[in-house]
């Protein structure tokens, strides 16, 4: 694991989520062999309410450190939120192979909250706007899953116009990393 993974790993982690980091999608080839299409930085899952508490000493509650969420990433506590993720040294962005069919397809078989006969719905979903809500019958819970890049906080302008979502994370070793992080909108595509 690289050091820019390793610190967004700790920055989901610190946010509630449990991660899952360097994921290879692998497909198998025409010649029968299997190889690495790709790989899934990071995976994190958040659950409702989750938070990161330090006990500081005392027996019970009172005295916990409970750390706050970063509003950045726009936590909404009635779901389970999933981020599949991206890390760039440089500007957050997704490359090609990370948006195909291909590596949606089983970043999300990997993950088991899409049913596979909606598998399909929400990779176009996840291809056109980055985000995909799964609610309704069937589903344990109301899921929203999005596709981010971490990066270095500046805004990407990709050369369709569109800007890339994602969380930029400062270099490694910044004292505000939360507070500084902050979240790019915009148009997905392919």
């Amino acid at each position: 694991m690289n050091a820019g993974v390793s610190l967004v790993r700790a920055y989901l982690l610190l946010n509630g989520y449990f991660t899952a980091t360097d994921i290879p999608v692998i497909r198998q080839s025409t010649k029968g062999g299997y190889r690495e299409l790709t790989d899934i930085d990071v995976m994190g899952v958040r659950f409702p309410f989750a938070a990161h508490v330090v006990p500081m000493g005392e027996p019970g509650p009172h005295d916990d450190l409970s750390l706050p969420i970063d509003p950045k990433l726009e936590i909404d506590e009635s779901v389970v939120d999933v981020i599949v993720a991206e890390v760039k040294e440089g500007r957050p962005q997704l490359n090609a192979m990370f948006r195909t069919d291909d590596a949606l397809e089983r970043a999300l078989a990997r993950l088991g909250c899409v049913p596979p006969e909606r598998t399909e719905e929400v990779v176009k979903m996840l291809q056109e706007s980055g985000v995909a809500r799964l609610e309704g019958e069937g589903l344990p819970a109301t899921c929203r899953i999005r596709l981010m890049a971490f990066g270095r906080p500046m805004g990407h302008r990709r050369a369709d116009g569109a800007v890339v979502a994602g969380v930029g994370v400062p270099a490694a070793g910044h004292p505000a990393l939360p507070a500084r992080s902050r979240v790019h909108r915009g148009r997905w595509g392919r």
